[in-house]
């Protein structure tokens, strides 16, 4: 078992959110952060895609999951703002978030749950140096930290810290012989893994992952050949049978 994350713990200080009347949030659209790097999008876009339908947020308004929009942290301020790569938040309204188009930690309630950042040339520094204390600080419960490259940017490949009665605390990293690098995550009851250089989720219940976008197209190519073959065997009893009925038919009027 090895654990690259750091060992140390720190005490959790909290903000003091203020929300000014008649307050109105920015355009992300309009806003100046970096667009993801091309290591970062199918990274994130693949870990939404799986956590959305794993989480089933289209029937679960108490659900956010965001990839692409700002937490905002002191709201008398909008500069005072984090873009995660993505970000989860448990037992919010996801509906007033999206019509407040941003996710202030104010009026959700709560700071999010889970939030990852991927490493790239132009944000790695802040993702193991600011974010990590600012993320622990506005009370994020898990900040997990991917290298795609394998440590190029990091220096590791997955860390992840876990607040807890006010402490941040490093989550066991461990490196399997086959190269997997993986942790369990608390928050989503499921294993981040990095393996074969794709970011994959381990449900310790069904003991499976959680089907990606290639392993999904390939159960629906399989239930579309299964369907098929159903249907041609169905049309090849219902012949055979009008045969007969057509053949008993013959018989009986000799």
């Amino acid at each position: 078992m090895t654990s690259q994350a750091a060992k140390t713990a720190a005490p959790f200080i909290p903000y003091t959110y203020i929300l000014p009347k008649g307050f109105v949030y920015p355009d992300p659209c309009d806003s100046d952060y970096w667009p993801r790097n091309m290591l970062q999008a199918p990274v994130i876009a693949e870990a939404d895609y799986l956590l959305r339908h794993h989480f089933d947020v289209d029937n679960r308004p108490d659900i956010f999951i965001d990839s692409g929009g700002f937490v905002f942290y002191n709201i008398e301020n909008t500069n005072r703002r984090v873009h995660p790569d993505l970000y989860i938040a448990f037992g919010v309204d996801a509906r007033a978030i999206l019509r407040r188009n941003g996710y202030s930690i104010l009026e959700a309630g709560k700071a999010p749950d889970f939030a990852l950042e991927v490493a790239s040339p132009s944000t790695h520094e802040a993702d193991t140096g600011n974010k990590r204390s600012l993320y622990r600080a506005i009370g994020v419960g898990e900040y997990w930290m991917l290298d795609v490259t394998g440590g190029d940017y990091h220096g590791f490949t997955l860390a992840a810290d876990r607040l807890s009665d006010g402490v941040s605390r490093p989550i066991e990293i461990t490196i399997d012989a086959d190269g997997t690098v993986w942790g369990y995550s608390s928050a989503l009851d499921l294993c981040l893994c990095w393996q074969n250089r794709r970011l994959r989720f381990y449900d310790r219940k069904t003991a499976g992952y959680l089907p990606g976008i290639a392993e999904a197209s390939d159960a629906r190519q399989q239930a579309l050949t299964e369907l098929y073959a159903e249907s041609t065997a169905r049309r090849r009893a219902e012949a055979e049978a009008a045969q007969l009925r057509a053949e008993l038919r013959r018989l009986r009027g000799r």
